[in-house]
């Protein structure tokens, strides 16, 4: 089973916030999502998921995605509260992952690339499962530590551009953490540099798009924050604009990389987070374009949340945002039933919006299922 250091963190009592009423230790949440209902959906939607497990132990049809899906899914499959983590299908999937363990450490399809992600991931699954032999570990961790940082931000790029980006940059953390390295190592204090600067918030170094929003964006590096990536505007202006998935991946970053739940930093977003919080879309994103990333900014925002230990937020406006009902009625109102090869009936979630992989519904249904475990953590 996965525990909570395997998903980052040993245990983080219940904090106050400042923007939230303060919570003390062992108190109850304000309301608690119908956990029958969270249970069922896991159940159903790791049933369906399952039911995609091919011969050769992938967790998806095909090669698209192959690698980094099956290992989110494994992840999903064995999150707390699952039950999976012995048993043959995890097995299965395994053997596939690492039937993709390339002589530099790493585990990818050299065909299709993401060596970032899927090592990243790959540490955590051995992490999940309690599986990984120590060299293997060690010789994915130090491909991850190889991989190119660029100036003075230190963070991690998601391909041969080299480029930084917050996305990559929180999957290598997540991954190092999982394989043992220290938080307060001196590499990955130098990935804390470039997460502090993908927020949007003013620290006299220059970046002339900050708007003292709070928010975290894609990338500080306007060679790649803006068309298809994340902005609001022209192609043309490159500007990095804030939106939901990277503002949690900052928060969740820094509690892991040992910043206080009370530093203005994370304040600074849990601000933005209650201006902007919805479940409809995924705020931040441009117009036309909001459901781009749905489930992954779910998967983030529980994942953040869980971590920092909270149940409910209190806005400026006097709104409270109850982020376990919030998400469990999402994920409810967007499951769909489908009939499995068996003759019973699972559900999957899918995502129109063709980005970042989300028109996948093993990818979809993945994140949903890591939502879910986190929604159901005490």
């Amino acid at each position: 089973m996965l525990s909570r250091r395997h998903l980052l963190v040993s245990s983080i009592a219940a904090v106050g916030l400042g923007l939230a009423p303060r919570l003390r230790a062992g108190e109850p949440p304000v309301s608690r999502p119908d956990l029958p209902v969270v249970d069922d959906l896991r159940r159903s939607g790791t049933a369906w998921l399952l039911s995609q497990q091919q011969a050769d132990g992938r967790l998806v049809p095909g090669d698209r995605f192959a690698v980094g899906v099956t290992a989110l899914g494994t992840l999903a499959l064995c999150a707390p509260g699952g039950t999976l983590a012995k048993q043959p299908a995890i097995t299965s999937a395994l053997g596939f992952l690492r039937s993709f363990r390339q002589l530099d450490g790493g585990f990818y399809d050299p065909k299709e690339g993401h060596a970032l992600y899927g090592t990243a991931l790959m540490l955590q699954v051995f992490a999940a499962t309690g599986s990984g032999g120590k060299a293997e570990i060690a010789a994915a961790r130090d491909f991850l530590l190889g991989q190119p940082n660029h100036g003075d931000d230190c963070g991690f790029a998601a391909d041969a551009t080299g480029v930084p980006d917050l996305h990559a940059t929180t999957a290598a953390i997540d991954g190092l953490v999982a394989a043992g390295v220290d938080p307060t190592d001196a590499r990955l204090k130098a990935a804390l540099r470039f997460v502090e600067r993908c927020q949007d918030r003013s620290s006299g170094d220059g970046r002339e798009w900050v708007t003292g929003g709070g928010g975290a964006v894609y990338s500080p590096d306007v060679r790649i924050a803006g068309g298809d990536h994340d902005t609001s505007g022209a192609a043309a202006a490159q500007v990095p604009v804030a939106y939901g998935s990277m503002t949690h991946a900052l928060i969740a970053d820094l509690i892991v990389l040992g910043v206080s739940p009370d530093d203005e930093r994370i304040q600074a977003a849990l601000r933005w987070t209650g201006q902007n919080w919805t479940v409809d879309r995924h705020p931040g994103r441009p117009a036309g374009r909001a459901q781009e990333g749905l489930f992954g900014y779910y998967a983030a925002a529980a994942k953040c949340f869980h971590l920092l230990g909270v149940s409910s937020l209190a806005t400026a406006d006097g709104r409270t945002i109850d982020w376990r009902n919030d998400l469990a009625q999402a994920l409810r109102d967007r499951a769909q039933v489908q009939r499995l090869p068996d003759g019973s009936t699972g559900v999957v979630w899918r995502n129109a919006a063709d980005r970042w992989g989300e028109a996948l519904p093993h990818l979809t249904t993945a994140y949903a299922l890591l939502t879910l475990a986190w929604i159901g953590e005490t």
